[in-house]
Formats: C-alpha cells, sequence, structure tokens
C-alpha cells in the first residue's frame, strides 16, 4: 500500500500573546478580523499614547527631549507613543471593541514607522 501525501492550504496567522504562540485560522467571511477578543496590553498602549499626546500639547514651549527628561520618561517612546496618538479613530474604536486585525500587535504599532494618513493606516493594518 502506498501512502499518498495531502496538502492542504489555509491562509494563517501566527498570534503571540506573551509567552503563547497561536496559529489563528480566520473564517471565510472575517478572513482579517479577530471576534471580540480585546488585548489589553495594546489597549494600554493606546492609552498611554493619548496620555503622551496630552503632556506633549500642554507644553508647547518644551521640546520632546525636555518633556520626556521632566516626565521621567524615554524621549524616542513618547516620540512614538505621540505618534500612536494619531490612529485613525476607527482603528483606535477597533482596538477598544477587540476586533483589530490579528497582525494589529503591540510589537507592530511600536516597531515600524506609522503612516500620519488615515487612508494609509486602514491600507497598513488592513482595514480600508
Amino acid at each position: 500500500m502506498v501512502a499518498e501525501s495531502l496538502v492542504i492550504e489555509i491562509p494563517a496567522v501566527r498570534v503571540r500573546r506573551g509567552h503563547q504562540l497561536r496559529l489563528v485560522l480566520p473564517a471565510a467571511d472575517r478572513a482579517q478580523l479577530k471576534s471580540t477578543d480585546r488585548d489589553e496590553k495594546l489597549i494600554a498602549l493606546v492609552t498611554d499614547a493619548y496620555l503622551a499626546r496630552q503632556l506633549v500639547l500642554a507644553n508647547p514651549e518644551h521640546s520632546l527631549a525636555r518633556i520626556a527628561k521632566d516626565n521621567g520618561r524615554c524621549r524616542t517612546r513618547l516620540g512614538k507613543l505621540v505618534g500612536i496618538a494619531c490612529l485613525a479613530p476607527d482603528i483606535v474604536t477597533a482596538i477598544v471593541q477587540g476586533k483589530q486585525p490579528v497582525h494589529l500587535t503591540v510589537a507592530r504599532l511600536l516597531g515600524l514607522p506609522l503612516p500620519m494618513s488615515w487612508v494609509d493606516q486602514r491600507r497598513e493594518f488592513g482595514l480600508s
């Protein structure tokens, strides 16, 4: 008896949450979106971003480096947080509702240069 190989190809996304690594096989009608599984770390990042934005707006006469130093924060992270605070409102709503694309993670938001255009942001994260 000869064994035959069967190859099944299904689009899947690797999702890391802390030490867990999961392989997500999206449903056909919602290939890009998660169910209402809120990512609390992502929500905390967006919250921190809005607080950082308020901090910068409250001190328009100071540089980002000075604001970071005066508040015991890293200048680079403060700058990234202010950029994240410029996410399109519908992307922020999706994050809060737990309906963000599976590849929209804390690491990705902090790791890539975020487009300032909301249209480009939606395209970048697959929400267009």
